[in-house]
């Protein structure tokens, strides 16, 4: 196995994909699961000492009517992002399609007690 600290990546899915966890240490696969709850992932994050979580999902829904600053800046570069809508409006939708940004929520409600402190990144 690798020296250093591992990091991970979870790729958000809809109910029928589900959630996919990697865990890497150098270049080394220590950990790979899938449709596995959050808190699942986390245990396994918190096993393998990892340092950091890139998550394949927004963060936070969209506030208000304006779309989100990051979301804007790369529209301005010409770069296409998915568009994060508010909560309320994804829950209206009747297509079934935001089901993975539901996912993402629930992975983030997980992680981020363990994430953040005093609205700052630390360590798992």
């Amino acid at each position: 196995m690798s020296s250093g600290r591992a990091v991970a990546g979870i790729d958000i899915g809809g109910e029928r994909k589900g959630n996919h966890l990697v865990i890497l240490r150098g270049t080394q696969i220590v950990c790979n699961l899938s449709q596995e709850a959050p808190e699942n992932m986390l245990e396994k994050c918190l096993q393998f000492d990892v340092a950091a979580v890139g998550i394949d999902a927004p963060c936070r829904w969209r506030i208000g009517q304006s779309g989100r600053q990051a979301e804007k800046a790369l529209a301005q570069q010409r770069i296409f992002s998915f568009a994060t809508p508010t909560r309320e409006l994804a829950m209206a939708s009747k297509s079934g399609f935001y089901g993975w940004m539901f996912n993402g929520e629930r992975v983030y409600d997980t992680f981020s007690p363990r994430l953040f402190s005093a609205g700052r990144a630390r360590s798992l």
